[in-house]
């Protein structure tokens, strides 16, 4: 185990804490316990890779590494595991049901956009299609973020990026265009 491989985690986990804040953020404004719930897989995935960090930490210091640069990686690694468990928090929040304040419900319910998680479904007009391909922003969709099964979420997906079966995204846009996509992403094409 070197150095650089322990950065490398740590800076995936510090990209994971990121992207957890945002979903618990939405979750809670959504009300969407769907969104909750990834953010509790990804807490759970965070816990994983934070103990497998420290016992790499410790087999680095046999191999003459600073133990100053061991420490700080260790303290950074402690604060992203925090973040994990603050946006985890806010998630467990909205899977205990309870709800955001009414006066933020009802400003989300008189606007006309919204976030959700789509999974896309094998055989579906979505399938193998890239995100260019599908014109999204003239639905008045913004792809934030996707997903392959049992992998991380990629923020701010390139156009190039083709949907499969299992990808799951999570999209902002008018509430009419998310249920329209949802559709696309669910219903087989049939041959």
């Amino acid at each position: 185990m070197s150095f650089k491989s322990i950065e490398e985690k740590l800076v995936k986990m510090i990209d994971m804490s990121r992207s957890m804040i945002d979903l618990a953020y939405y979750a809670l404004l959504y009300n969407d316990s769907s969104i909750a719930h990834e953010v509790l897989v990804m807490e759970e995935e965070i816990d994983n890779m934070h103990t497998e960090l420290e016992t790499d930490c410790l087999k680095l210091r046999d191999a003459g590494v600073d133990e100053k640069n061991i420490l700080g990686v260790i303290r950074l690694s402690l604060c992203v595991e925090s973040i994990s468990d603050a946006a985890a928090s806010i998630a467990d929040v909205v899977m205990r049901g309870f709800k955001s304040h009414p006066i933020l419900g009802m400003a989300f319910m008189e606007t006309e956009e919204s976030v959700s998680l789509i999974r896309v479904e094998k055989d579906s007009e979505l399938d193998g299609k890239s995100l260019s391909e599908l014109e999204l922003d003239e639905m008045g969709i913004n792809v934030l973020a996707v997903r392959f099964p049992g992998e991380r979420w990629i923020k701010d997906p390139p156009g190039d990026f083709t949907l499969t079966g299992g990808v799951v995204m999570l999209v902002s846009g008018f509430k009419d265009s998310i249920e329209e996509l949802r559709k696309m992403a669910s219903q087989t094409i049939k041959s």
